[in-house]
Protein backbone atom coordinates (compact mmCIF):
# COMPACT_ATOMS: atom_id res chain seq x y z
CA UNK A 1 0.00 0.00 0.00
CA UNK A 2 1.03 3.42 -1.01
CA UNK A 3 0.97 5.34 1.97
CA UNK A 4 2.11 2.19 4.30
CA UNK A 5 5.31 2.75 2.27
CA UNK A 6 5.64 5.96 3.42
CA UNK A 7 5.03 5.88 7.21
CA UNK A 8 7.50 3.15 7.64
CA UNK A 9 9.88 4.27 4.63
CA UNK A 10 10.22 7.38 5.26
CA UNK A 11 8.46 9.12 7.55
CA UNK A 12 9.22 6.90 10.76
CA UNK A 13 13.23 6.71 10.80
CA UNK A 14 13.08 10.72 11.63
CA UNK A 15 10.38 10.49 13.87
CA UNK A 16 11.17 7.10 15.68
CA UNK A 17 14.19 9.04 16.91
CA UNK A 18 13.23 12.41 16.93
CA UNK A 19 13.62 14.36 20.01
CA UNK A 20 10.72 16.28 21.54
CA UNK A 21 8.17 13.97 19.55
CA UNK A 22 5.97 11.78 21.98
CA UNK A 23 3.85 8.92 20.47
CA UNK A 24 0.73 8.72 22.22
CA UNK A 25 -2.32 7.53 21.73
CA UNK A 26 -4.97 9.45 20.74
CA UNK A 27 -6.54 9.76 24.07
CA UNK A 28 -3.27 10.42 25.57
CA UNK A 29 -1.99 12.90 22.72
CA UNK A 30 -5.85 14.62 23.56
CA UNK A 31 -4.44 15.67 27.20
CA UNK A 32 -2.16 17.61 25.22
CA UNK A 33 -3.89 18.72 21.94
CA UNK A 34 -7.42 19.29 22.06
CA UNK A 35 -9.34 19.36 18.74
CA UNK A 36 -10.50 22.66 17.42
CA UNK A 37 -14.54 22.45 16.63
CA UNK A 38 -15.83 18.43 15.38
CA UNK A 39 -13.61 16.29 13.84
CA UNK A 40 -14.60 15.32 10.51
CA UNK A 41 -14.94 12.08 9.70
CA UNK A 42 -14.61 10.60 6.37
CA UNK A 43 -16.83 9.24 4.46
CA UNK A 44 -16.63 5.82 2.13
CA UNK A 45 -14.75 6.05 -1.01
CA UNK A 46 -17.31 6.25 -3.88
CA UNK A 47 -18.61 2.84 -5.10
CA UNK A 48 -17.12 1.27 -2.33
CA UNK A 49 -19.03 -2.18 -1.29
CA UNK A 50 -16.44 -3.59 1.35
CA UNK A 51 -16.76 -3.20 5.39
CA UNK A 52 -12.81 -1.66 5.76
CA UNK A 53 -11.11 0.11 8.57
CA UNK A 54 -7.99 2.00 8.73
CA UNK A 55 -5.61 2.75 11.17
CA UNK A 56 -3.94 6.25 10.30
CA UNK A 57 -1.42 7.80 12.06
CA UNK A 58 -0.69 11.46 12.22
CA UNK A 59 1.50 14.01 13.63
CA UNK A 60 0.10 16.98 15.40
CA UNK A 61 3.12 19.58 14.89
CA UNK A 62 3.68 22.61 17.75
CA UNK A 63 1.17 24.30 15.51
CA UNK A 64 -1.78 22.39 15.90
CA UNK A 65 -2.14 21.20 12.61
CA UNK A 66 -1.77 17.77 11.33
CA UNK A 67 0.83 16.01 8.79
CA UNK A 68 3.11 12.89 7.85
CA UNK A 69 -0.29 10.77 7.58
CA UNK A 70 0.33 6.97 7.35
CA UNK A 71 -1.07 3.51 7.35
CA UNK A 72 -0.60 1.98 10.52
CA UNK A 73 -3.05 -0.82 9.59
CA UNK A 74 -5.74 -1.74 7.22
CA UNK A 75 -8.23 -4.27 6.58
CA UNK A 76 -11.62 -4.44 4.25
CA UNK A 77 -13.66 -7.58 3.48
CA UNK A 78 -13.35 -7.35 -0.02
CA UNK A 79 -9.08 -8.02 0.04
CA UNK A 80 -7.19 -10.92 -0.17
CA UNK A 81 -5.63 -11.75 3.45
CA UNK A 82 -1.82 -10.68 2.97
CA UNK A 83 -2.39 -8.52 0.01
CA UNK A 84 -0.59 -5.54 1.03
CA UNK A 85 -1.27 -3.65 -2.47
CA UNK A 86 -5.35 -3.18 -2.72
CA UNK A 87 -6.09 0.06 -4.55
CA UNK A 88 -8.92 -0.16 -2.83
CA UNK A 89 -7.59 -0.21 0.63
CA UNK A 90 -5.75 2.71 -0.70
CA UNK A 91 -8.29 4.22 -1.27
CA UNK A 92 -9.83 4.14 2.11
CA UNK A 93 -6.72 5.13 3.50
CA UNK A 94 -6.50 8.26 1.37
CA UNK A 95 -10.26 9.22 2.27
CA UNK A 96 -9.49 8.83 5.92
CA UNK A 97 -6.13 11.04 5.27
CA UNK A 98 -7.98 13.59 3.57
CA UNK A 99 -10.38 14.03 6.85
CA UNK A 100 -7.71 14.00 9.41
CA UNK A 101 -6.17 16.77 7.42
CA UNK A 102 -8.61 18.82 7.91
CA UNK A 103 -8.42 18.45 11.63
CA UNK A 104 -6.74 21.18 14.06
CA UNK A 105 -5.96 21.25 17.69
CA UNK A 106 -4.90 24.43 19.96
CA UNK A 107 -2.54 23.02 22.63
CA UNK A 108 -4.26 22.27 26.69
CA UNK A 109 -3.23 24.05 29.70
CA UNK A 110 -0.80 21.97 30.54
CA UNK A 111 1.13 22.04 27.11
CA UNK A 112 3.26 25.08 26.81
CA UNK A 113 6.06 24.13 24.72
CA UNK A 114 3.11 22.72 22.79
CA UNK A 115 5.51 19.91 21.84
CA UNK A 116 4.38 17.86 18.79
CA UNK A 117 2.57 14.30 19.31
CA UNK A 118 2.33 11.23 16.62
CA UNK A 119 -1.27 9.31 17.41
CA UNK A 120 -3.24 7.65 15.33
CA UNK A 121 -7.14 7.26 14.64
CA UNK A 122 -8.89 4.69 13.36
CA UNK A 123 -11.72 4.69 10.94
CA UNK A 124 -14.52 2.36 10.43
CA UNK A 125 -16.42 2.36 6.72
CA UNK A 126 -19.53 0.15 6.69
CA UNK A 127 -20.98 -0.77 3.91
CA UNK A 128 -23.48 -3.55 5.49
CA UNK A 129 -25.63 -2.22 7.58
CA UNK A 130 -25.67 -4.68 9.84
CA UNK A 131 -21.67 -4.89 9.93
CA UNK A 132 -20.58 -4.35 13.29
CA UNK A 133 -18.62 -1.45 14.30
CA UNK A 134 -16.40 -2.86 17.06
CA UNK A 135 -15.09 -5.87 15.41
CA UNK A 136 -14.32 -3.91 12.34
CA UNK A 137 -12.58 -1.03 14.41
CA UNK A 138 -10.57 -4.19 16.11
CA UNK A 139 -9.43 -5.40 13.08
CA UNK A 140 -7.32 -2.42 12.63
CA UNK A 141 -6.28 -1.81 16.14
CA UNK A 142 -2.14 -1.70 16.52
CA UNK A 143 -2.12 -2.28 20.52
CA UNK A 144 0.55 -0.35 21.70
CA UNK A 145 1.25 2.54 19.40
CA UNK A 146 5.14 3.60 20.72
CA UNK A 147 6.22 -0.49 20.37
CA UNK A 148 4.06 -0.80 16.64
CA UNK A 149 5.89 1.95 15.41
CA UNK A 150 9.09 0.84 16.96
CA UNK A 151 8.78 -2.77 16.03
CA UNK A 152 7.87 -1.70 12.34
CA UNK A 153 10.92 0.83 12.17
CA UNK A 154 13.07 -2.30 13.57
CA UNK A 155 11.92 -4.74 11.23
CA UNK A 156 13.10 -2.00 7.90
CA UNK A 157 15.80 -1.26 9.34
CA UNK A 158 16.99 -5.02 9.59
CA UNK A 159 15.43 -5.48 5.72
CA UNK A 160 18.17 -2.42 4.66
CA UNK A 161 15.24 -0.59 3.55
CA UNK A 162 16.12 2.91 5.46
CA UNK A 163 19.29 3.58 4.08
CA UNK A 164 21.43 1.99 5.91
CA UNK A 165 24.39 3.76 4.70
CA UNK A 166 23.59 7.00 4.86
CA UNK A 167 22.49 6.60 8.84
CA UNK A 168 26.24 5.24 8.88
CA UNK A 169 27.28 7.74 7.38
CA UNK A 170 25.19 10.67 9.33
CA UNK A 171 26.67 9.13 12.75
CA UNK A 172 30.65 9.33 10.93
CA UNK A 173 29.87 12.86 9.73
CA UNK A 174 28.35 14.65 12.59
CA UNK A 175 29.81 12.57 15.51
CA UNK A 176 28.82 15.64 18.23
CA UNK A 177 24.79 14.87 18.26
CA UNK A 178 25.50 11.26 19.49
CA UNK A 179 25.07 11.85 22.93
CA UNK A 180 27.85 11.16 25.58
CA UNK A 181 28.07 7.70 27.54
CA UNK A 182 24.66 6.24 24.78
CA UNK A 183 22.06 6.86 27.89
CA UNK A 184 19.52 7.68 25.28
CA UNK A 185 19.08 5.05 22.89
CA UNK A 186 21.38 2.11 22.81
CA UNK A 187 22.01 2.25 18.98
CA UNK A 188 23.97 4.97 19.85
CA UNK A 189 26.64 2.77 21.64
CA UNK A 190 27.74 0.76 18.06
Amino acid sequence: MQMRALLLGLFLPGLAHAGGVDVLSFEAASQRWQPIGALAVPSAPPGAGSDACVNLGFLVDSNGATSAFAVLRAWSSGTVSGENDDPQLDLYARHAAAAVQTWRFRAAAGNTKRRPVYTQATFVFRAQRGADAALLRARCDVGDLRTHVEQAYGRKFRRGDLGKGQLDRNRQQYPWQIPEGCARHAGWCD
